[in-house]
């Protein structure tokens, strides 16, 4: 004969399912906590990532302006030494210019100078010439008339055109004779010339005194 054991149902309910219901309520609770923490978690880990894509970005922003910096920095710089470098040459340019001026004036100086010392040293050879050609014709100084055996006045220029004499006429000439005065027959020595051009014989004389 076997002995039977008899369970109250109530019994069970009241001992037994309410520490299966706190179990169970526990292991919602931790897989609650830990949803929340790896939620929380994966919201720290994208943070991180949002601030570290955040902060690169940044970086290459700020290392980007810096290289624009130093871009517009060289090339103001580069922009900088080539209109100093233009300046440089167009200021040596004008020194130079300035210079040869300066040593185009002083060479017109000296050409001049020794252009009038040329021409008095010309006038005053010619004055010799010309006062022992008058003194050996019987003429005070080329600008002064004498009157000849017949009582005619005549002046130096006259005889000289008269006897043809160039050199004597281009000596007169450069020593600033007189070439309008009239000789007693109211002739100019240019008029003497053209009056004795026969053959072209007072051509160049003639050319001369124009």
């Amino acid at each position: 004969m076997q002995d039977t054991v008899k369970v109250d149902p109530n019994l069970l309910n009241k001992e037994n399912v309410q520490p299966l219901q706190l179990q169970k309520q526990h292991v919602e609770e931790h897989q609650r906590c830990e949803a929340e923490a790896t939620a929380k978690r994966r919201d720290k880990e994208k943070a991180a990532v949002a601030a570290a894509t955040e902060a690169a970005r940044l970086r290459e922003e700020v290392e980007r302006a810096a290289a624009e910096r130093a871009r517009r920095e060289e090339a103001q710089e580069a922009c900088r030494k080539a209109e100093e470098a233009s300046w440089r040459e167009e200021r040596a340019h004008e020194e130079d210019a300035a210079r040869y001026a300066v040593a185009l004036a002083a060479e017109e100086d000296r050409r001049r100078v020794e252009a009038q010392e040329q021409g008095r040293l010309r006038r005053k050879e010619a004055e010799e010439k010309v006062k022992v050609w008058c003194n050996s014709n019987g003429f005070q100084d080329m600008n002064t008339q004498k009157k000849t055996l017949r009582g005619a006045t005549k002046f130096p220029l006259h005889t000289a055109v008269k006897n043809c004499n160039q050199e004597i006429i281009g000596m007169m000439l450069i020593a600033g004779v007189d070439k309008d005065v009239r000789d007693s027959k109211n002739q100019t020595p240019i008029a003497l010339a053209a009056k004795l051009n026969k053959g072209g014989s007072h051509g160049h004389i003639l050319t001369m005194l124009l």
